[in-house]
Parts: structure tokens; C-alpha cells; sequence
């Protein structure tokens, strides 16, 4: 028996066998994965029988719903913001801001993120502890040698 802890940095797929071959030599059976990233780890499931199909479908659509309402439930009540906040002249460049979650090697966390307009050949992001803007604790700038990938 395996248990873990969910976490928003997960997700959920059909997927197939190893080969078309494999897939063909197992007609009533259907694989889906659950990827969860905070633990690198990849878990496989399967449905079997004449309903594999849509029993595989329900169950991705039902653990993906899960971890929607999972992931939703981190962040509270709050609207895209893209003015400055009162009294904090260092978000006068804002461009867009709002809530976050930050995964590293503490945990996730939710942050209050927001992006500044270009200037000087860069751009930046800032991450704080809320939305008050007072604690930074992440800054970062974005220029044409950053590396973005997924």
C-alpha cells in the first residue's frame, strides 16, 4: 500500500502500453498516470474490460478534478491586480500581479507574484510573502539570455 500527500504539481493522463503491439495484445485494458512532480515520482493505473475505455476517461476526469479543487483551495479570494499597490513605489512598473504557488525544496508555497514592465534590456519578477508587497522572496530578472522551459 502506497500513501502520499497530493500536491497541485501533479498530473493526470491516459496513456498508453510500452508498443502498438502491446496495446493490440491487450484490447480490454486501458493505462492512465498520475505524475506527481513534488515527489518524482509516476504512478500507472489501469481499468480492464468491455467499459476500459470509459472507466479510464472517469477516472482521469474525476482524480484531475480532484486536484483542481485541491489547488484551488491554496489560493484565497482575489482578482488579477495590475496597479500599484498604495504606499509601495517599487511596484510602480508593475504589469500584472496576483497569487502563486511556489514549489522548492521547503514545500509549496503560495506567494503573491507579479511581473514589471521592460526596462534597461530586462524585465523582472518579484514573488512576496502577500499581497502587501513588504517581504520579497523571490527576485528575478528576465532578459534575453534567460532560460525558460517547462
Amino acid at each position: 500500500s502506497i500513501s502520499m500527500a497530493w500536491s497541485p504539481f501533479s498530473l493526470v493522463q491516459a496513456c498508453r502500453l510500452h508498443s502498438m503491439q502491446a496495446d493490440l495484445s491487450q484490447p480490454l485494458m486501458r493505462l492512465f498516470k498520475v505524475s506527481v512532480f513534488h515527489h518524482g515520482l509516476t504512478h500507472f493505473f489501469a481499468t480492464q474490460g468491455e467499459k476500459a475505455d470509459m472507466e479510464r476517461a472517469r477516472w482521469v476526469a474525476d482524480v484531475s478534478r480532484t486536484l483542481r479543487i485541491l489547488t484551488q483551495s491554496l489560493f484565497p479570494p482575489f482578482s488579477i491586480r495590475t496597479n500599484p499597490h498604495p504606499g509601495a513605489s517599487w511596484t510602480g512598473t508593475r504589469l500584472l500581479a496576483g497569487y502563486l504557488l511556489l514549489y522548492d525544496e521547503l514545500g509549496v508555497s503560495r506567494v503573491f507574484g507579479e511581473l514589471h514592465a521592460h526596462w534597461d534590456n530586462a524585465a523582472a519578477f518579484a514573488a512576496y510573502e502577500d499581497d502587501c508587497c513588504d517581504v520579497q522572496i523571490v527576485h528575478l530578472t528576465i532578459d534575453m539570455a534567460t532560460c525558460i522551459s517547462d
